[in-house]
């Protein structure tokens, strides 16, 4: 093996282990911001800075790949708009109805077993 071979062989051994481990950071803060800010921020505006959050690091991490498939992205832009419009139509006119139809028991189940549902 040539030296840059070893070098990106051994990039891709610390991203698998970087990459899980970040991950596991950004739920542990989530989770804590998320009890912290009860009472003290919206709903609304933690979602949002969540999101917000989530699309800076993709912007960052994923910035080179953007920019090389940007061409077909953008030609794509209205459909992946309208499908993301709904899927969130559709998750939240499942949950109205679930919520208005279900038991207590069946939410909990639903909760932790999304599957067979």
């Amino acid at each position: 093996m040539t030296q840059s071979a070893l070098n990106e062989s051994e990039s891709h051994d610390l991203r698998a282990y970087l990459l899980p481990t970040v991950t596991t950071w950004c739920w542990a803060v989530n989770a804590i911001l998320g009890k912290v800010a009860v009472g003290e921020i919206s709903p609304i505006l933690l979602v949002t800075l969540r999101w917000l959050g989530v699309l800076i690091l993709l912007l960052v991490f994923a910035r080179k790949y953007l920019i090389e498939d940007w061409p077909v992205l953008r030609r794509h832009l209205v459909y992946m708009g309208l499908m993301g419009g709904f899927g969130r139509m559709d998750y939240y006119l499942g949950s109205i109805t679930r919520e208005n139809s279900f038991k207590p028991t069946e939410k909990l189940l639903f909760i932790h077993f999304p599957g067979p549902f």
